[in-house]
């Protein structure tokens, strides 16, 4: 496309703008050069921001006191983000007065552009933009791969089962996904260890009654088949009470 073209290009945005009762100065080649925001944070191009809690904010480039902000995943949309139209974009805020913007939760491992235009619309029918720069940054991923790992255990089930499996990369796709293979992970049997009932105590011996005294059983009575008549002395046998025997 030739110079001639992007002028006519230009100068046509330009007076769609100014029909709305908007002035771009940066598209506006006779307009004096506008002051931008600048010192973005995150920094352009910084590679760790965070998904959860990640403010956006910039030093003013003059003295307007207000700020149109886009932020998009697609660079395009923020490039050709409008007052009238912010769409295609994850986060906008027109006319704010603060220096700082929260875009909300973020997606892991996305890059975000986003842009700042200083706004002065001090008369409402002459409204000056002037359009800042287009800005990046990659939000933090999942995870990080680390390297020079050993990885040892107590045992394994076999020689193809070892820990090492853990941290070599065996049994990963390039999508990040595991096989189900048994030489593809450590594996360890854990021994079976019967349990071991506790002593239980001995039950203490049940108390001995001491001995009763000695008692004397006496008896009397016929003996033998002649009919004499007799008398017999126990005194040797020892009983719990004196009994008479018949």
């Amino acid at each position: 496309m030739s110079k001639k073209c992007v002028c006519m290009l230009a100068a046509a945005a330009a007076l769609s703008l100014m029909a709305q009762g908007i002035r771009v100065q940066a598209a506006d080649p006779v307009a004096p050069t506008c002051q931008k925001a600048s010192a973005p944070s995150p920094k352009d191009g910084a590679t760790d921001a965070r998904r959860d809690g990640t403010t956006l904010s910039w030093t003013p480039g003059g003295t307007t006191g207000k700020y149109d902000v886009y932020v998009g995943s697609v660079r395009k949309y923020v490039e050709n983000a409008e007052r009238a139209h912010p769409v295609y974009l994850e986060a906008s805020s027109v006319g704010q007065t603060a220096k700082t913007f929260s875009p909300g939760r973020l997606e892991l491992g996305k890059t975000y552009y986003w842009r700042v235009d200083e706004v002065n619309d001090v008369d409402p029918n002459n409204v000056t933009v002037c359009q800042g720069d287009i800005w990046s940054f990659m939000v933090e991923v999942p995870a990080l791969p680390v390297s020079d790992v050993t990885a040892t255990a107590c045992g394994s089930a076999g020689a193809a089962q070892g820990p090492e499996k853990t941290v070599n990369g065996a049994g990963l796709s390039t999508a990040g996904l595991h096989t189900a293979e048994p030489n593809d992970m450590w594996l360890y049997i854990v021994p079976v260890v019967e349990p071991v009932e506790p002593n239980v105590p001995a039950e203490p011996n049940a108390p001995v009654e001491p001995n009763a005294p000695a008692a004397t059983l006496t008896a009397a009575g016929a003996f033998g088949s002649t009919g004499a008549f007799g008398a017999l002395h126990m005194d040797s046998i020892p009983v719990r009470q004196s009994a008479e025997i018949v």
